[in-house]
């Protein structure tokens, strides 16, 4: 394909008008005339390896930029990992610390209770020491079928006490283990 032919005059005139002297204008002219003699036209093979160095010029850029982005948002969630991993491991040293407080906490008013429910428990049992005796002396100066009455009336005594201790003992070992459980749910709370 010849490339198209252009007016050489009228192209020396407006180089002269913009300042080119006579010699120069027409070297110029006839530079650029055989220029555009010689010009090869671009042929669809040309444009189509132009286009895939472009192409793969264009890929290995992007592949350099991924490897670039994916390095630095692994750095940055490597860092973000370890810091998360440090508040963790602060917040469960104060759970830790907090939790062993009051499990001292309980574990002092659980021996309080239970030196209070000892001391009680030795008041019971004295004074059912006391009556037992009394009831033993009582016993021995009676006859043979008083002593059966009153063993009988002290058996349903001692049962009835016995009942009210265990009642007793019970509503406490509830009482603990409710206050156990609100301990932990105050643990759990935190």
């Amino acid at each position: 394909m010849a490339a198209p032919a252009f007016d050489t005059h009228k192209f020396v005139i407006t180089l002269k008008k913009s300042g080119f002297d006579d010699q120069k204008a027409e070297a110029l002219v006839d530079a650029f005339a055989t220029a555009q003699e010689e010009a090869k036209p671009i042929s669809r093979e040309y444009l189509n390896e132009c286009l895939t160095a472009n192409c793969e010029y264009l890929d290995s850029r992007l592949d350099d930029r991924f490897k670039t982005e994916r390095e630095h948002l692994s750095d940055r969630f490597k860092t973000e990992r370890e810091h998360l991993n440090e508040r963790l491991n602060a917040v469960c040293k104060h759970l830790d610390e907090r939790f062993n407080m009051a499990n001292e906490h309980l574990n002092e008013r659980l021996n309080t209770v239970c030196k209070h429910l000892n001391e009680q428990l030795s008041t019971v049992c004295e004074h059912l020491d006391k009556r037992l005796s009394t009831i033993c002396e009582h016993l021995d100066t009676h006859s043979k079928k008083e002593r059966e009455y009153l063993d009988v009336r002290f058996k349903a005594e001692t049962a009835t006490t016995t009942a009210s201790i265990i009642k007793w003992t019970a509503g406490l070992l509830i009482a603990q283990a409710g206050l156990i459980a609100a301990l932990i749910k105050l643990v759990a709370m935190v």
